[in-house]
């Protein structure tokens, strides 16, 4: 093999290497757990992950080595060797003594999650998988499956904070793989049997969007509605919306013609702009809001603050609600919850088998809505 192909084999692990210390200064990193198994799993992966990246590596680099010392030369003959019994010893004694060292580090963590639920324990709810959603049905305030108050949903599993919960997994036709990936949890669902898990969350569903509130450029759905709104300006909001602009997309408001192209630089202006506003004062009490008409979302975001005594706490998400209020259909609505997802390819309708789960304010919070869903509507008493 020449010199060239020799160096070519040397970009792979550079690549990988490269991927492997840039990966958390640009946030290629898993979110952020909320379990509290998640630390405990999260260093297993880190150890496994260092482990395995290791070994790869240093193979990859040895194959290098190897293919620029033992490359073709003018006037090398081949030889041949029937190899080495230490060297062989030695490569198969040492795998072996690292997957049981990785063995004996996971048992007591494997331990706590195959904890057998206790019979005075009720289960929480029932999560059947099917082709192609997850059917959530919920017990009652009478804490019994099946019985005539259970609450049923549709992709969406209701907890309480802070305490562990009972579920039984199900399948209804092929396997599919029960994953909440902010939870570390994934289990597989098989038709014919029932699966019990315990599953607990430390920070609620409100907690979660408030750190994840910052806006983004998808956040921005129809950029020539919003700049054909903030280049004349005439709504008070619009004006207060337009003074936190750089110059240079203030000028991309004011020349953009209806129907014109849009302008990338304005964009990342905008939403740079934008998260200017989330960070800054309550929008809440500036005169500008004030005339903004509010949605229900936002106003049971309000009273729902006001009653935990949370307005500062979730001024972020505060913030962005009465922004989105002012641009309806324009600037998205946060939208962003613990994920129910199958991580088990089950069909061509694989991809709809999304969720949400909500982890609610407190225990009577949850309760509230246990009452709500059993009385009302239960697909829109989601919190």
């Amino acid at each position: 093999m020449s010199r060239f192909w020799s160096f070519f084999f040397l970009l792979m692990p550079l690549a990988v290497l490269a991927v492997f210390t840039l990966a958390p200064l640009l946030g290629w990193e898993l979110p952020s757990g909320v379990s509290r198994m998640g630390d405990e799993i999260d260093f297993l992966y880190r150890v496994i992950l260092f482990v395995t990246g290791t070994v790869f590596l240093g193979t990859q680099f040895f194959l290098f080595y190897a293919l620029v010392k033992y490359r073709d030369r003018p006037g090398r003959e081949a030889w041949y060797t029937h190899g080495s019994k230490k060297a062989e010893v030695v490569w198969t004694l040492i795998p072996a003594l690292v997957i049981a060292g990785l063995a004996a580090l996971q048992m007591p963590t494997w331990r706590k999650l195959q904890d057998a639920k206790p019979a005075d324990e009720p289960f929480l709810a029932r999560v059947i998988g099917r082709r192609f959603e997850w059917r959530v049905v919920h017990a009652g305030p009478d804490g019994k499956l099946d019985t005539a108050d259970d609450v049923i949903l549709t992709n969406q599993l209701h907890l309480p904070p802070g305490r562990r919960v009972w579920l039984e997994l199900r399948a209804e036709d092929v396997i599919h793989s029960f994953y909440l990936p902010q939870f570390r949890f994934k289990q597989d669902t098989v038709p014919g049997m029932k699966i019990v898990v315990p599953v607990d969350a430390l920070r609620t569903s409100a907690d979660y969007r408030e750190q994840r509130a910052a806006y983004g450029n998808a956040d921005i759905e129809d950029y020539g509605a919003l700049a054909r709104l903030l280049k004349p300006a005439n709504r008070a909001v619009d004006k207060f919306v337009k003074e936190k602009l750089d110059a240079g997309p203030r000028a991309a408001m004011d020349e953009y013609e209806p129907g014109g192209k849009e302008d990338a630089a304005a964009r990342a202006g905008i939403v740079r702009a934008l998260n200017v506003l989330i960070d800054g004062p309550t929008l809440e009490n500036d005169a500008a809001f004030k005339e903004v008409k509010r949605s229900k979302a936002t106003e049971a975001l309000l009273a729902r603050a006001q009653r935990l005594n949370k307005r500062d706490a979730w001024k972020r998400t505060i913030n962005r609600a009465l922004i989105a209020d002012a641009y309806p259909n324009i600037v998205r609505r946060l939208q962003k919850d613990y994920e129910i997802l199958c991580a088990e390819l089950c069909g061509e309708g694989h991809y709809q088998m999304q969720g949400k789960v909500v982890v609610h304010d407190d225990e009577s919070d949850f309760e509230a809505w246990l009452k709500e869903a059993q009385s009302g509507d239960p697909q829109e008493s989601g919190r």
